[in-house]
């Protein structure tokens, strides 16, 4: 049980018809925001507050993602995801060195010719 109530459930009952009887799926995707939920850096674990107290989860991730979770910040969510448990979080990796390509290709989509690629070769559109 999380302490908090998830921000997307309370917004629902804000707008539109107060009558209606409103539905969420039982493993809908939950946010949790900072306050709550934390990754421990050097144990594959999370921080999870719940009503019973802090309660640590152990995770697995590949190492190039591990990587990334030290730049983890803002809202996680966790997601049941085809018989899986998941967690989406958001990453502040900052500027990425430029990408300068040596070898291009163009494809222009045209209305004449579906493709006309840099070699001049064309593939008309059909009709």
């Amino acid at each position: 049980m999380i302490a908090q109530r998830p921000p997307p459930r309370q917004d629902a009952f804000k707008v539109g018809d107060k009558e209606e009887v409103r539905e969420f799926r039982g493993h809908a995707a939950q946010p949790y925001d900072e306050r709550i939920f934390r990754f421990l850096p050097g144990q594959d674990a999370v921080s999870i507050w719940t009503l019973t107290g802090r309660q640590r989860i152990a995770f697995a991730c590949a190492d190039a993602h591990r990587e990334l979770l030290a730049c983890a910040k803002g809202q996680v969510d966790l997601m049941f995801v085809r018989g899986k448990w998941m967690l989406a979080a958001t990453c502040d990796v900052g500027e990425v060195p430029g990408y300068t390509p040596t070898d291009v290709r163009g494809i222009d989509l045209g209305v004449v010719n579906l493709v006309v690629d840099d070699l001049g070769r064309t593939l008309p559109a059909r009709r």
